[in-house]
């Protein structure tokens, strides 16, 4: 069975899970994302999307087609579009699926008023009618969508996005530590991050991390310079090789807030610190909220974050613990079987 892609960001996570699905699947997508590193090399199974490379890829093909997500907002005019492409050029034979993870609601990400209305019933319309399956990795990305018209009758399957147990025998050794992995950006919180470690450090005798680049880098290294002993600040590691800086780090902070349409939807970071045993601190934005507070990890809102913070320094939770409480297949995996055609 053929399985195409069609992606509008390439990430470093897409590239190495490409690696691992080798030809068997193709990956089409418009632009490259910063955290590809400065060579932004690709397997042989991802390519630009062109109508040279998509015609080449579905022409009369009996193909699933993963679709863009639904309620990428910026990408629906594009996403709608590719779709008919897709269809004609593979003579009605395409199979489209979807993954989706967006959890914020309707109004905000569709506007209100009567022209937002009837936009619901278009988008929900089209998608109800061309997509075969869509998996969600979180429960509040099952509600958004429900609230599209007609949308809830797609077969679906809820695979919460958790990774695997990362964690291997030539891993253990102490931790200490908190460590912020993001883009400098207000909507990520690291302003108010570093607000609540000023407070966190009074008292507490770790040290921060922060990994990113963006408008807000200028801050932060000025703020580091402030007290170097407690705080330190790298501008990219390779994603490679970040399992390491994970793996020596206790906390993983991600203090996301909303930002117009966006809101944070599971987050890459916090997926991987959980797949290396980290105390995961973070407000009630990401899809994994619930989860996280029931097993033990920090989970307010951004006036609390001194608080959540300190305490999960203090008493952090057991990498084993943490990691024992994943599935023993990654989320994302399970949803591609899903997708594929296999048993929820």
């Amino acid at each position: 069975m053929t399985y195409i892609r069609l992606m509008p960001e390439l990430r470093a996570a897409h590239v190495e899970r490409a690696r691992a699905w080798g030809r068997a699947e193709t990956i089409l997508y418009k632009k490259k994302k910063w955290d590809l590193g400065s060579d932004g090399l690709v397997p042989d199974n991802c390519h630009r999307l062109t109508m040279r490379t998509l015609h080449t890829a579905c022409r009369g093909q009996r193909a699933v087609i993963e679709l863009p997500e639904p309620l990428w907002v910026r990408e629906l005019p594009f996403t709608m579009i590719l779709t008919l492409a897709c269809w004609f050029i593979s003579g009605g034979r395409a199979r489209f699926v979807t993954y989706a993870i967006e959890n914020n609601d309707l109004r905000t990400l569709l506007g209100g008023g009567v022209r937002a209305h009837l936009l619901r019933y278009i988008v929900g319309g089209f998608f109800a009618l061309t997509l075969r399956r869509v998996a969600y990795g979180s429960e509040t990305a099952k509600s958004t969508y429900a609230s599209l018209p007609w949308f809830a009758k797609v077969p679906s399957c809820v695979i919460l996005e958790l990774p695997a147990d990362g964690l291997t025998a030539s891993q253990p050794g102490p931790r200490s530590g908190a460590l912020f992995v993001g883009r400098l950006e207000e909507r990520k919180g690291i302003l108010e991050l570093m607000a609540a470690w000023a407070e966190v450090e009074r008292v507490c005798e770790d040290d921060i991390l922060i990994v990113g680049d963006g408008p807000l880098r200028f801050s932060v290294e000025s703020w580091v310079e402030e007290r170097p002993e407690s705080r330190a600040y790298v501008s990219h590691i390779d994603h490679t090789d970040l399992e390491g800086t994970y793996s020596s780090r206790s906390v993983l902070v991600a203090p996301s807030k909303r930002d117009g349409r966006w809101r944070e939807q599971i987050g890459l970071p916090i997926k991987e610190g959980l797949a290396r045993g980290m105390t995961i601190v973070t407000t009630p934005e990401t899809g994994l909220a619930r989860w996280l507070e029931e097993q033990g990890h920090s989970v307010a809102p951004l006036s609390g974050l001194p608080s959540i913070l300190l305490a999960a320094m203090k008493a952090p939770l057991s990498p084993v613990r943490v990691v024992g409480a994943l599935p023993p297949t990654d989320g994302r995996e399970q949803a591609d079987a899903w997708l594929k055609g296999e048993t929820c």
